[in-house]
């Protein structure tokens, strides 16, 4: 897994591989420079290679931290509605909302 971190600065930084470790950091970072983090983001499906966040996991992080958590579903989100991968999007019902193109 890897995980990207777009700073205030706009600068990208590739982040540890233990999601949470490293979401939790970059969160404590912002906070330690006055910076009010508010929102993380996770993927159901990339475009590219259909990749998909560990959802629950970054739910998780959100409730414990107070972020609002957004799925991109735009192109993947679908999936769900297959029961041979549906398990993948465990975590996807916690989002606070999501962008499914509804297909």
């Amino acid at each position: 897994i890897q995980v990207f971190a777009i700073r205030a600065d706009g600068q990208i930084a590739v982040l540890a591989v233990d999601m949470q470790l490293a979401l939790r950091a970059e969160i404590a970072a912002d906070r330690d420079a006055g910076l009010r983090p508010f929102c993380i983001i996770g993927s159901a499906g990339t475009v590219s290679t259909g990749a998909i966040d560990p959802l629950d996991e970054i739910a998780e992080l959100c409730a414990q931290e107070g972020l609002w958590f957004h799925v991109d579903g735009a192109y993947g989100a679908v999936g769900v509605l297959d029961p041979h991968v549906a398990s993948l999007y465990a975590g996807m019902e916690r989002a606070d909302s999501l962008a499914s193109t509804g297909r």
